[in-house]
């Protein structure tokens, strides 16, 4: 996959800038020189796409009126074509809808939320999407 033959050439250029031995992590790295791995690169592109189009979303909160813990979540759309299932817009409502709430809540001031995303996706450098939702919190 071409994602890791960049994710491995980051690490190189992150080894030749420190000096640091091929055995030492790089996740520790990215965070001290505050350097965003390609797959929180993707995301952070993905969430300003969506906060610059989020009038072509649906919020929980709009289909029903009811203030349950998924309102602040988007609605996604029942579609069984996989093209569509792994396109931007759905990729968009999946990575927003594993945010943290306090993240997941700022979105409607988008330098703040741009701001405190940025500062979350280097505090943990993600190496894979599945990474980033495995260790996502639930709701």
């Amino acid at each position: 996959m071409e994602s890791r033959r960049i994710l491995l050439q980051q690490k190189r250029i992150l080894r030749s800038m420190t000096g640091a031995s091929s055995r030492a992590t790089f996740r520790k790295l990215f965070c001290e020189l505050n350097i965003l791995t390609l797959t929180s690169q993707y995301i952070f592109s993905l969430m300003r796409f969506l906060s610059s189009n989020l009038d072509t979303f649906t919020f929980n909160s709009s289909i029903h009126n009811l203030n349950t813990r998924f309102r602040l979540k988007l609605h996604k759309p029942s579609v069984n074509l996989k093209m569509y299932q792994h396109g931007t817009y759905y990729n968009c409502i999946n990575i927003y809808n594993k945010l943290p709430e306090h993240l997941a809540s700022q979105i409607q001031n988008k330098s703040q939320f741009l701001l405190q995303l940025k500062r979350y996706l280097m505090d943990k450098p993600y190496y894979s999407l599945q990474e980033f939702f495995e260790h996502s919190i639930d709701p």
